[in-house]
């Protein structure tokens, strides 16, 4: 399956929805970073998620061994419809979609900081609190 950013996105709507009816979107965030981070350190686990040859069930047994004890329910029956929808090839963009959602419902924006020297920590507050005071005045 080759990646679809915008069904990946729709994908991550519907669980950000339903997670934050149920009061548990930071339980399923955390669990869609790991999804996230497990994906972007093995290609391996990509590749298996993507495979046409590999059956949904048997990838179904892979993950639920990788990831056992590690995700939440909610997140857990998600993967599971994912599978019987033969959409799991799409987990690593979902995962992706997901955190970038959570972020902009929760008002967090990333920043990245590069310098030439090391900064010291009263200098990243001030460069933390312009930020904060420029994204208010949007």
């Amino acid at each position: 399956m080759m990646p679809n950013p915008r069904l990946a996105a729709r994908y991550a709507k519907s669980i950000l929805d339903l997670s934050l009816e149920r009061g548990q979107a930071d339980d399923v965030n955390k669990d869609m970073l790991l999804l996230k981070q497990g994906c972007r350190d093995s290609a391996e686990l990509v590749n298996l998620l993507r495979s046409p040859v590999v059956k949904a069930d048997k990838k179904g047994k892979i993950l639920e061994m990788v990831f056992a004890g590690k995700i939440g329910p909610l997140t857990a029956a998600f993967i599971k419809l994912l599978l019987n929808k033969e959409r799991e090839g799409l987990l690593p963009e979902i995962a992706f979609a997901f955190v970038e959602q959570y972020k902009t419902y929760k008002g967090i924006s990333t920043v990245k900081l590069t310098t030439a020297v090391p900064v010291s920590d009263d200098v990243k507050q001030a460069i933390l609190r312009k930020v904060q005071t420029e994204r208010q005045l949007k």
